[in-house]
């Protein structure tokens, strides 16, 4: 009796994208919002993005031969306080080294006050 070994196979490379993907998300968690230039392992590698500033890409691959399975995810770097401050209308005018930010409340309804329009409060929580 013959059997297909496809099952097997696709068994493998489940397998090994599962660690690709595993190791691309522990290699993004690890840099993410931080301030290290990321580096490359035996097993992934990162290069900016084009055309944005501190975001970077990691492909992970793990398996060998025909098996070979690659994952690729985005990733920001910390953002200086500078461009936060331009990016919620310069409330952030303190001058203080870069740092991790934690938005804990974003509500851009439009309401008006006296005739005029307005945009509900930014909450910003330093971290």
């Amino acid at each position: 009796m013959q059997m297909s070994i496809a099952p097997y196979e696709a068994q493998i490379r489940a397998k090994n994208l599962g660690i690709a993907e595993t190791s691309a998300v522990v290699f993004a968690a690890t840099y993410e919002g931080g301030l290290d230039i990321p580096g490359n392992t035996d097993t992934c590698t990162s290069e900016a993005r084009e055309g944005t500033e501190n975001a970077y890409s990691v492909t992970c691959t793990h398996g060998t031969d025909k098996y070979v399975q690659s994952v690729t995810r985005a990733f920001r770097l910390a953002v200086p306080d500078e461009g936060l401050a331009k990016l919620v209308g310069r409330a952030l005018l303190e001058s203080s080294p870069i740092r991790r930010l934690h938005v804990s409340r974003v509500s851009l309804v439009p309401t008006t006050m006296n005739g005029a329009l307005m945009v509900t409060t930014i909450s910003i929580m330093r971290c």
